[in-house]
């Protein structure tokens, strides 16, 4: 019999859930896998994705054999509370001696969880014969404090905007930031911010256009805290960290940009700050270009 090979495939929030796999000379669609008990699952794993999107969480195993579908006593609980089981499934596409199967492996697929539903949070997956568990939750958050520090003058709607932040003893958590910037005419635009270890910088930070004088900043910093497992009742629990996520975030000391994907924003600071526009050759009207 040959092995099934499998490949990674994105299902809503892109946790691996579906292999591809061949076999030998199989009888009929049985033959590829159904529905058996969790205590016969081979070395099942949890696998769990939680971030800004929802959960995704998979019972993951290596279906190099046969696809396990889970059977009709099983359920999903999350904090105690039942939720929606998706038990697995197994597509013949051919038969013969090259059959091949689309396996699906058993998941719960579950949106943002409300605010009152406090972490950590228990996702469990069992039948009679075997509960598997795992437990996740937010980190601390250490966040920094922004300014007061910031570019006296800027000369030019090309130049950047430089704040300082007073990050605190233990090392800051993974935030991003942004600025409105308001001239002296009312007009507002914003910037987006790149996070360093002392400072943020927010580049071309006034459009082409504004008026020399006074410039308020408001600036919005979100804290992200990491997702991470806190317990494992199963032969194996795995955390999905998929590189960076969100169109404007950055990591203390890292200015490229980018959030921990299995990460929550669960504080928010704005702080307002003020500079000045001064370009040293306005336009007749008094603009900066």
């Amino acid at each position: 019999m040959r092995l099934i090979d499998s490949f990674a495939a994105g299902v809503l929030v892109a946790v691996s859930l579906v292999a591809v796999g061949c076999g030998s000379s199989f009888g009929g669609p049985a033959s590829f896998g159904g529905p058996v008990a969790i205590s016969a699952f081979p070395t099942p794993t949890l696998t769990i994705k939680y971030d800004g999107g929802g959960l995704v969480a998979t019972l993951d195993y290596p279906d190099i054999a046969r696809c396990d579908l889970l059977n009709s006593g099983s359920f999903a609980l999350l904090n105690g509370q039942s939720v929606a089981l998706f038990p697995g499934s197994v597509k013949v596409v051919s038969y013969g001696d090259d059959g091949q199967v689309i396996c699906a492996h058993p998941s719960v697929t579950l949106p943002p969880f409300p605010a009152d539903l406090a972490p950590p949070w228990t996702i469990e997956i069992g039948d009679p014969t075997e509960v598997l568990s795992a437990t996740f939750a937010p980190g601390p958050i250490n966040p920094f404090t922004v300014g007061p520090g910031i570019t006296p003058v800027l000369t030019s709607s090309a130049d950047s905007l430089t704040v300082q932040i007073q990050p605190p003893a233990g090392g800051a958590t993974p935030a991003s930031a942004r600025a409105t910037l308001t001239d002296s005419d009312g007009q507002s635009f914003t910037s987006v911010g790149a996070v360093g270890a002392s400072s943020i910088e927010f580049g071309n930070a006034v459009a082409p256009g504004s008026h020399n004088g006074p410039i308020t900043a408001e600036i919005d910093v979100d804290f992200v805290a990491t997702v991470g497992l806190v317990n494992c009742q199963a032969p194996k629990c795995s955390l999905v960290q998929e590189g960076t996520c969100g169109p404007w975030s950055s990591i203390p000391g890292d200015t490229g940009p980018g959030v921990p994907c299995a990460g929550l924003v669960i504080s928010s600071t704005t702080t307002v700050l003020s500079t000045e526009l001064a370009c040293p050759l306005p336009g007749s009207t008094g603009e900066c270009n």
